[in-house]
């Protein structure tokens, strides 16, 4: 049996039967038959998991150096979705790509988890139906047919999050300080970063900030010329964000039970984050193409966008002003994301919508 932090390998008898307590314990249902399914046609990375903080996660190989974590819930729908599309034509293509070392891996995991939501309510699933440089899938019932093209966030593009994250935490870290004066003063302060920077800009960053920030007026940006092209700003503690971009803060203690809103943070840190929209972009006029290369073989194709990708908000933001790159026979988009939504033509009905709206829910 696995320890509590141990290496649970699903070739074993007994560490399936553990994996499948585990399941249980987080209300996740899966088939034995399903487990035995996966066991048999899934490469080691995908059987292989480590038991941590009362759940697991599997090291999935996305490079021969880099491997990319697959919390337990996920890898059950995963499993679940081939072991349901089992005898659907395609899949064992899907299943095969999930052994590749590399990002196709993931981006093969996603797909299958979008084609199983759909074929577990009843609706008939096509992988890839006019192949290379269309669409991923087409989902059809008696009352719906769409195609589907997904995109999945690639991970690299967001070495830059992490490192805005761990110095975003190292800055507010450093100003624990002020939190009660800002508190205390109903106000609050956004600092907007222009750029990465060393973590041995920090100090310099909490003096400039520290000399000034007591006896600066509010709704007036000063400069922060330790990162060139960043600044900052006090606000009253009530008004609405400032600056727009990837954000970051801290509630401070209260014994309270408090909303997760600005109003709240004494102290935000913000990141500029045009290279990832850009970047998004692209991936929505790449998506784009391959739903009018549909088109171009059948003239009654409708379809939709699925992204999967982190920072909702944002992300839906750069959607929505990409919507003139869609084709017209596009539905709209679904962001898998926190928060999610679906994002339809003006013209879908609520109906179509929440047909839509199935890709993003198990």
């Amino acid at each position: 049996m696995a320890s509590s932090e141990g290496k649970l390998d699903l070739r074993l008898a007994d560490d399936r039967a553990e994996i499948l307590t585990l399941l249980t314990k987080h209300g996740i249902a899966l088939e034995p038959a399903a487990l035995n399914f996966a066991v048999s046609e899934l490469s080691e990375d995908w059987l292989v998991a480590w038991a941590m903080w009362a759940s697991a996660i599997f090291n999935v190989r996305i490079s021969e150096k880099d491997k990319s974590g697959v919390w337990l819930a996920t890898w059950a729908e995963i499993v679940s979705s081939i072991f349901d599309m089992r005898d659907v034509a395609g899949v064992r293509e899907q299943i095969r790509r999930l052994r590749i070392p590399s990002h196709e891996a993931l981006d093969t995991s996603l797909a299958i988890r979008v084609a199983g939501r759909y074929a577990r309510r009843g609706f008939a699933v096509n992988f890839e139906p006019n192949g290379k440089g269309c669409s991923d899938l087409l989902v059809e019932n008696s009352s719906f047919r769409s195609y589907v093209e997904i995109k999945r966030e690639n991970e690299w593009e967001h070495k830059r999050l992490l490192s805005a994250q761990s110095l975003s935490n190292e800055v507010l870290g450093c100003f624990v300080p002020l939190y009660h004066w800002l508190k205390d003063n109903e106000l609050r302060l956004e600092i907007k970063f222009s750029m990465l920077f060393s973590s041995s800009v920090v100090p310099a960053i909490l003096a400039e900030v520290e000399r000034q920030v007591r006896q600066a007026e509010t709704l007036t940006e000063l400069p922060i010329n330790a990162v060139r092209g960043s600044r900052y700003i006090v606000l009253p503690r009530l008004d609405a964000p400032f600056y727009k971009g990837i954000r970051f803060g801290r509630i401070v203690g209260t014994g309270t039970v408090v909303q997760l809103v600005p109003q709240n943070m004494p102290i935000q840190v913000v990141f500029d984050w045009e290279h990832n929209r850009d970047a998004l972009k692209r991936r929505i006029r790449k998506a784009s193409r391959q739903l009018a290369n549909d088109a171009a073989m059948d003239s009654d194709a409708e379809g939709f966008l699925v992204r999967e990708g982190s920072h909702g908000e944002v992300a839906r933001e750069t959607i929505r002003s990409s919507f003139s790159s869609l084709p017209d026979s596009c539905l709209g988009v679904v962001l898998l994301s926190d928060p999610g939504c679906v994002i339809p033509r003006s013209d879908v009905s609520a109906e179509v919508a929440r047909v839509m709206g199935f890709a993003g829910s198990p």
